[in-house]
């Protein structure tokens, strides 16, 4: 393993690509030829497998690039604390992460790394997605869908800052289409806390110094969704979530984006408590339930709350957990995540446009 470097040590210019993975072979195969075949040459590859598995090592080693470069993290540990473990062993200028289900086009860091090389204000670039299903195929309906989803369809190339509206719009995507100073991320503040949400929390923290993010206006990263990716699976409950927005909520810097906040923290609220109730947590569901519904009454809130209220006997247990699940699966679809956040209307930027 080569030791890491620090400082004055980092090399001017070199990207360390990071990629986390956890048994998916069959694409990260992908991912990581996506990485090798970039026409931006000057990179390190850090494959970072949080599933110590033999079979991934043989994958990534079968490669046979001397840039590319295999680690075992702890069995036990999470995706965020996979993510930190690797940007630590960083040695470039500038840090870019893949994700082992998604894939880069060719000139993916040329573009993004240019725009950070002309502008030293910028702590990061990130460019837009082509959404594709588990067999690549890509859709031009689906990946318009997400750009609106996300206001990335109304921002004009350039630099935005501060950029805080597009951290509270998620407009980032700071784990498969975004390259940033490695000097920037202060990794000490990637607390545990921000779990699955540590992707949104990376962004803030970028964004507190102050520095501009600059928009590549081009599909440059295919954005894999399949059953078994993090924004499909019902399971994944959403403190990361949770405490993300909260700290948000008390960010005067967000305070013009307050109510945009306000709703995704109930969001995150109510999907909880439809998993929690899934489970089988009844009062730790009741306590989220009624938690979204103060932050914003709506159906979802009230159905949520009405499940867990009924009496049992009106409402049989099998009946709750059913809907529960069902709900879940729904609300977790990427196809249909749009709904939940549709009423929001995103203007121009207003002085914090492209300088």
């Amino acid at each position: 393993m080569r030791p890491s470097r620090t400082g004055a040590d980092r090399q001017a210019g070199l990207v360390s690509v990071v990629l986390p993975t956890r048994l998916r072979d069959a694409y990260l195969a992908e991912a990581l030829a996506s990485a090798i075949t970039q026409t931006y040459r000057d990179i390190e590859i850090i494959v970072s497998d949080s599933a110590a598995s033999d079979a991934t090592r043989d994958l990534v080693m079968s490669f046979n690039d001397e840039r590319v470069r295999y680690r075992r993290n702890a069995p036990s540990s999470d995706s965020l604390a996979n993510h930190v473990a690797a940007i630590s062993e960083a040695t470039g200028e500038y840090v870019a992460v893949l994700h082992d289900d998604d894939i880069w086009e060719p000139r993916f860091l040329e573009q993004l790394v240019g725009a950070l090389e002309k502008r030293r204000d910028c702590v990061l670039a990130f460019c837009d997605q082509t959404i594709i299903d588990e067999k690549g195929i890509a859709s031009g309906r689906d990946s318009d869908r997400v750009s609106r989803l996300y206001g990335r369809q109304l921002l004009d190339e350039g630099v935005y800052r501060p950029f805080w509206k597009l951290v509270a719009r998620q407009s980032i995507p700071m784990l498969m289409g975004t390259v940033f100073r490695r000097s920037a991320l202060p990794l000490e503040d990637m607390v545990p806390q921000a779990g699955s949400a540590c992707d949104v929390w990376m962004s803030y923290l970028l964004c507190r110094t102050l520095e501009g993010a600059y928009y590549v206006s081009r599909r440059l990263v295919r954005y894999r969704m399949h059953p078994g990716s993090e924004s499909a699976r019902p399971s994944n409950c959403q403190e990361g979530n949770i405490w993300v927005w909260q700290q948000f909520m008390r960010e005067p810097a967000m305070t013009e984006w307050r109510q945009d906040v306000r709703r995704k923290l109930a969001r995150a609220h109510q999907m909880t408590a439809l998993l929690l109730l899934w489970r089988g947590g009844g009062r730790e569901a009741l306590r989220h339930a009624l938690a979204g519904f103060r932050l914003k009454p709506d159906l979802l809130g009230v159905s949520g709350i009405a499940l867990l209220a009924i009496p049992t006997s009106a409402l049989p247990v099998a009946l709750r957990v059913r809907f529960a699940h069902r709900y879940a699966r729904r609300s977790f679809s990427w196809r249909l995540n749009r709904l939940t956040d549709r009423s929001i209307k995103q203007p121009h930027y207003q002085g914090h446009g492209p300088k």
